[in-house]
């Protein structure tokens, strides 16, 4: 893998490197950073999606500007002897099944009705692969358990600020705080491919109001990067997985210890990847091969 260029890098480009980098918990500062730890950060972001040698860092400098959700990738940083049973990226789940949502700001882009009801959906798709999971909407946004909300820039008791018409879509808490909040600056559409389809970032995002981090299984809906509209959303095997683990963990498969791509990890194994500055990305994508599961 090579992130030679990108250390050439020189004025806004290198800054918006290192902004997304430690934006998305890849690297832990914007103060000090060498040419040994932006290379290191560029490895895992490689290293969790997959990409082999022959992604350039001009593809990565396209994927970089994907419309994604504003989770980190990577929460913490997790020492050498760093083990789990799962590779499910879990966050504690709420101490109970059943939940009322609000919306305490609505988006001019579609009418209250039309929020209201694909907000419905986007629950029942939940709903539909864990049945013990309930959702009823009120109108009292204060005793909401989840409060959707559209913001702009930086918004009021939150840390993260948005992007404009940018990458970021939307963010949203872990339990059991329950705030989503979206980027109002963005064109949010319902069942058209043009802008952003609300019904998909919103699945993606009660998922991490529930509790779900974000995945790195190509095709699930909690992976990071926005999906796009197609007509048909689907949860993958990995997000029911992950969501039956937190709220009904008897009817959850358990793949311990599974590598993503057994040949891929093989290939980064060779590389040295298997190595504990790695640990927190492998754990996610080659458990099985680098010993990181228990």
């Amino acid at each position: 893998m090579k992130s030679g260029s990108l250390l050439c890098s020189k004025g806004n480009k290198i800054g918006h490197w290192k902004k997304f980098l430690v934006q998305y918990g890849y690297a832990s500062s914007m103060n000090s950073f060498s040419p040994h730890e932006i290379k290191l950060a560029v490895t895992k972001l490689r290293i969790l999606f997959q990409f082999d040698n022959t992604t350039t860092d001009e593809d990565l400098a396209k994927f970089i500007e994907l419309p994604r959700c504003g989770n980190k990738d990577i929460k913490e940083k997790k020492g050498k002897n760093s083990k789990r049973v799962r590779r499910y990226d879990l966050n504690p789940a709420w101490r109970k099944p059943s939940f009322t949502y609000a919306f305490e700001k609505y988006s001019s882009d579609l009418t209250v009705a039309q929020q209201h009801s694909i907000a419905a959906q986007a629950f029942q798709l939940w709903k539909n692969s864990v049945p013990e999971l309930d959702f009823a909407h009120t109108q009292n946004v204060v005793e909401a358990d989840i409060k959707f909300s559209f913001e702009i820039n930086s918004h009021t008791g939150c840390a993260q600020a948005f992007d404009g018409t940018g990458p970021i879509l939307a963010h949203a808490y872990y339990p059991e705080d329950g705030r989503v909040h979206l980027d109002d600056d963005e064109l949010f559409t319902d069942q058209t491919s043009v802008g952003m389809n609300l019904y998909t970032v919103l699945v993606h995002e009660i998922g991490h109001a529930l509790g779900l981090g974000h995945s790195f299984v190509s095709g699930a809906v909690m992976n990071p990067v926005y999906q796009g509209y197609n007509g048909v959303l689907t949860l993958h095997e990995d997000d029911i997985n992950g969501m039956r683990l937190l709220y009904a963990p008897t009817t959850a498969s358990d793949p311990t210890c599974v590598d993503q791509d057994p040949s891929l990890c093989a290939l980064y194994n060779a590389q040295g990847y298997c190595h504990p500055d790695y640990a927190d990305v492998m754990i996610e994508t080659c458990p099985q091969t680098c010993n990181l599961c228990q």
